[in-house]
């Protein structure tokens, strides 16, 4: 069917070649007509793919040659046998995320711009920092509710939500810690095993459920709905809700207007991240907290090879480890490198690269490498050679005349696609600000950490 082939080839631009090939080529069709096509899915997962992920771009993009939609009927004749069915039913847990040992509200680094958020967060979940203990909270649970903390990636969210957890815990709240992948893990495997009664019952009676990265859940239309009656039924019981994102309700990318609005019922607090000036004492507090002894000069090389607090600390750990096996050690910068030798490597690998840049762009299209830096000119491949140009130059700041020359362009190209991409971002276009956005969480997630700015932060656009 030329209307299916072709859909399926527009989607690749939205979630990716790899996602479409493996989750909705394999999709046997059934029979079709002039507004009819029926399918039928292998497993379950596929099913609830599809709705997650396909359904809302079936709606939009799904039409006939007379331009009239053509509805999509999926079934599943479940294959399984029984035997099968109670091995996977038995794997089905619902278990919220561990918390970090060392994320705990007294060893929390409030930079001066975050004091204020960390004293009314304390206020809220009742801890004392004069005593470092719990204490009965002043004002009554669910007095703002939700919380939502806020804040790029490296402002301390996940530090202070575990320490919140661990707060309330000890005050006798039962609480619920989860990421938002976690959160629609389990409501994808609930929904394919028939255990929602089980998912609701988990999540509906606690005193106080903590979610994590809820921007994550951006697209997850599934995962939405439920978290949409989560809250609701939360709200009403007066249990407390504590969330937290990288941008505020009003800015987040692909939530339902419905459960936005509600993140706003609250008070919505901001976190920004320590500054590089903060480093050396955290450092150096950390080093001491794990009895190290390392020389100035060893400092300054870790602080400068793994910026990111996360990734020193794990330097830190790893040489308290090799301390431990030789107590009469004696650090020198060659042998913390020497000692450190994985790492380093793993840090290498991170870095953002134009070739990451450039392969994760093509992917998102559906396109080639091949054809992201060839002479084609359609816009199905102009307009990805434009973003990752645009990319190239904003995240990794490199000189226009370099660009031209990855991309077998003059400077003047290079500067008209850059601005065009731009423009697009300036005027919201739907399109441009969607694509930058994805390549850009994929782009953080395999480089394992924060980018210097997403679209909100654009120099040009700045709020």
């Amino acid at each position: 069917m030329k209307q299916w082939k072709d859909f399926l080839r527009e989607i690749e631009k939205t979630l990716g070649q790899t996602s479409v090939e493996k989750w909705i080529s394999p999709l046997k069709i059934v029979r079709f007509d002039a507004g009819n096509l029926y399918l039928e899915a292998e497993s379950y997962f596929q099913v609830t793919f599809f709705e997650e992920h396909v359904r809302p771009l079936v709606k939009k993009n799904f039409f006939n040659s007379n331009h009239r939609p053509i509805q999509v009927h999926l079934d599943y004749p479940k294959k399984q046998s029984r035997k099968e069915d109670v091995k996977e039913e038995s794997t089905f847990q619902i278990e919220a995320n561990a918390l970090h040992p060392e994320a705990l509200l007294s060893s929390f680094y409030p930079s001066e711009k975050n004091q204020n958020t960390l004293d009314l967060v304390s206020e809220l979940v009742g801890y004392d920092f004069i005593s470092h203990k719990p204490k009965n909270p002043t004002l009554p649970l669910a007095t703002f509710n939700p919380i939502y903390l806020y804040g790029p990636s490296g402002s301390g969210k996940t530090h202070l939500l575990m320490g919140c957890t661990r707060c309330l815990q000890e005050l006798g709240f039962l609480t619920y810690f989860v990421k938002a992948k976690t959160f629609t893990d389990h409501v994808i495997q609930a929904i394919r095993l028939g255990r929602m009664q089980e998912f609701r019952k988990t999540y509906r009676e606690v005193t106080v459920l903590l979610i994590d990265d809820i921007h994550e859940l951006a697209n997850k239309n599934a995962t939405q709905e439920e978290l949409f009656h989560t809250f609701n039924a939360l709200h009403h019981m007066g249990s407390q809700i504590i969330l937290t994102s990288n941008s505020p309700p009003q800015k987040l990318s692909s939530i339902e207007p419905r459960l936005t609005s509600r993140f706003e019922w609250g008070i919505t607090l901001q976190l920004y991240p320590l500054g590089q000036e903060h480093m050396p004492t955290l450092i150096e507090k950390k080093i001491l907290e794990l009895g190290l002894i390392l020389s100035p000069e060893i400092i300054q090389f870790l602080l400068t090879t793994f910026p990111l607090m996360k990734k020193w600390q794990k330097a830190l750990e790893a040489l308290t480890f090799h301390s431990h096996l030789d107590k009469e050690k004696k650090w020198t910068v060659s042998l913390v490198k020497e000692a450190l030798q994985s790492l380093l490597l793993e840090e290498e690998k991170a870095k953002a690269t134009p070739e990451k840049i450039i392969k994760i762009t093509s992917d998102h299209f559906g396109i080639t490498v091949e054809d992201l830096l060839g002479k084609t000119q359609t816009r199905e491949c102009s307009l990805p050679r434009q973003i990752a140009m645009y990319l190239c130059k904003n995240q990794l700041h490199i000189p226009f005349t370099q660009i031209g020359k990855l991309f077998t362009r003059d400077h003047s190209t290079v500067m008209t696609s850059i601005k065009r991409i731009e423009e697009g971002i300036k005027n919201k276009s739907e399109t441009t600000l969607s694509s930058v956005n994805e390549i850009l969480k994929t782009l953080e997630e395999k480089t394992e950490g924060p980018l210097p700015f997403t679209t909100e932060g654009h120099p040009s656009i700045s709020d």
